[in-house]
């Protein structure tokens, strides 16, 4: 069951900037109690819900409707997914579990349990990790979402999205190890420090290993994956594209321009009790100036720096500085990335030469005049275009919005060579 907050559903659906019609989809779409909210936000499923509230006359793959109700069908849609993602962040709270897993609890809610020592057994551990009751319980069936409960809820074919957004480490361990963090956990170590021993962290789970089990579960596909974080680290990426790459660092945030500071060491906040502890494990000379209001995330960027898209972000970014707009703004920006496979056919030459895409938008379907050619981007997702994977084969679409009913056509030259002496 995802987290609920009921001022940011009244806030949705009393927004002044929606039309009468929309607001009335908006309020009759919304989840009206905790035990109502969807264990996740799918796309499909929010759009066959709004198409129907706002009032289209048919909601099958091809929906029929005005103007009026298309555009309704967006801006409902858009607000209630924001509403249900800030809803799941507002509701969390701060008081829970102080060992965290995130890793762990990250393959597991796509079915794998990185516990299993074969890898075959991981990735298909023969018992249920996503239906009611299981360690990550998809919530109740009768949610806006119509899930099954004994049925897994990502696609193959489809793109999987994880971003961490965390102030401490991973501390995925086997169940045994976790069982006894309260052993290690004496005398001047204060609670949650079990997580940064050496001695414990030479015995957590495998991070390449647990990279290596969620790229085999995509197919092996790395166009498959997006994989972010924000966290304690440093932006590392060249050019004008430093979000792609992170360094782990302890860091906390100025007060004045908001931005991340990585002058701190040992954890601001601790009580006087337990400060001592905390600095041993983390680094530095007790002080209350330099304190850390978070800690490296290096097993969050090992984990991530295996895969070729994705974000990297410091915790310690304040309001100030704009919180994590942009970098959510990037995230979604690779998630909805398209890739279109070309199978046995291999662009001859250099990229640009030797493909074209090109994009005629639904409205103008009848107008030759319309097609837009696209052009050739990189891969860091900064501008509106396509990129060949190499890699993989694959033609991608990056930053462009795409609608049911828009028709795209990729051209591709390439070259059969015959050896007639054979």
């Amino acid at each position: 069951m995802a987290a609920y907050d009921p001022a940011i559903m009244s806030e949705a659906y009393s927004n002044l900037d929606l039309n009468e019609l929309t607001r009335s989809a908006v309020a009759a779409m919304l989840p009206a109690s905790a035990e109502a909210m969807p264990a996740f936000i799918d796309r499909d499923t929010v759009s066959r819900a709004a198409c129907e509230a706002c009032g289209c006359a048919d909601c099958a793959d091809r929906p029929v409707c005005s103007l009026e109700a298309s555009e309704c069908i967006a801006d409902a849609g858009s607000a209630v997914v924001s509403a249900l993602f800030r809803s799941n962040l507002s509701g969390l709270g701060v008081e829970g579990f102080g060992w965290e897993e995130g890793l762990k609890s990250a393959l597991w809610a796509v079915g794998i349990d990185p516990e299993e020592p074969l890898d075959a057994d991981a990735l298909e551990p023969g018992y249920d990790l996503l239906g009611l009751a299981a360690p990550n319980a998809m919530g109740s069936t009768e949610t806006v979402l119509e899930q099954s409960g004994s049925t897994g809820w990502t696609r193959d074919d489809a793109v999987l999205a994880l971003l961490f957004v965390t102030d401490e480490d991973d501390c995925s361990a086997p169940a045994y190890l976790m069982e006894r963090r309260h052993d290690y956990e004496v005398g001047m170590w204060p609670t949650g420090s079990f997580c940064y021993m050496p001695e414990v962290r030479e015995s957590l789970m495998d991070v390449q290993r647990m990279a290596d089990l969620l790229t085999e579960s995509r197919g092996g596909a790395q166009s498959r994956l997006v994989v972010g974080v924000i966290g304690g680290l440093e932006q590392t990426g060249e050019g004008g594209v430093t979000w792609d790459s992170g360094r782990a660092a302890q860091c906390r945030t100025d007060a004045v321009s908001g931005e991340p500071s990585l002058e701190c060491s040992c954890l601001e906040g601790a009580s006087e009790a337990e400060w001592d502890g905390w600095c041993e494990l983390t680094g530095g000379e007790p002080s209350d100036s330099v304190g850390c209001n978070a800690l490296s995330a290096s097993r969050y960027t090992d984990f991530a720096s295996n895969f070729r898209r994705g974000v990297y972000e410091s915790i310690c970014r304040g309001e100030a500085a704009g919180g994590y707009v942009d970098a959510l703004e990037r995230f979604s920006a690779l998630v909805t990335e398209s890739c279109f496979e070309l199978d046995t056919i291999v662009p001859a030459g250099r990229n640009g030469d030797t493909i074209r895409v090109t994009r005629l938008a639904r409205e103008r379907v009848d107008d030759p005049e319309g097609v837009t050619v696209l052009e050739e981007v990189t891969s860091a997702g900064v501008e509106a275009g396509w990129y060949y994977d190499a890699t993989e084969n694959k033609v991608c679409l990056s930053l462009i919005e795409r609608r049911i009913g828009d028709h795209y056509e990729i051209f591709v030259y390439h070259e059969d060579v015959v050896d007639y002496r054979q």
